[in-house]
């Protein structure tokens, strides 16, 4: 299931902590949530997650639950690399997603950096939910958005 519509709307990316306390995950949930919401306003229409453990896979299932009732907005997939199309964990919410895009057909050191660039490129916005310390991945595409101009919201927690 890959390509399925590419899009050229506006669109918004995600990053985050992969390790969400079970205690903090509803609270996330519903801060995204508003966020892409808010972001429908403003004329997004396309979302990307790169499906990582943590605010990745919480964004795409906040996606999919407006989906059901906004058939205008699509989700996009940016897998670090193939092999996770095959994953049990993340296959039902993929086989949800408009596009899917591996960026590294096997994994590598780099693919997840590669990942998060191509999601940044991609976009005109990012949401990043910072709980606690950023981290080493949420701290790179930070920054990388940052470098390339591109429009940061902030969930922090």
């Amino acid at each position: 299931m890959y390509y399925k519509n590419e899009q050229t709307t506006k669109t918004c990316c995600f990053t985050g902590k992969r390790d969400i306390p079970l205690e903090k995950k509803i609270e996330i949930y519903n801060k995204i949530k508003q966020e892409i919401l808010n972001a429908i306003d403003n004329g997004f229409t396309n979302f990307i997650s790169g499906f990582a453990n943590g605010v990745d896979i919480i964004a795409a299932e906040a996606v999919i639950d407006i989906k059901k009732q906004n058939k205008n907005i699509t989700l996009s997939a940016y897998l670090p690399y193939s092999e996770l199309t095959k994953s049990k964990k993340i296959k039902p919410l993929l086989e949800q997603c408009d596009y899917i895009k591996p960026v590294s057909t096997l994994y590598n050191a780099g693919c997840f950096h590669l990942r998060n660039r191509e999601m940044v490129n991609n976009s005109q916005m990012l949401i990043a939910v910072v709980v606690g310390e950023l981290t080493a991945g949420t701290k790179y595409t930070i920054s990388y958005a940052q470098k390339k101009d591109k429009t940061i919201n902030y969930i922090t927690l």
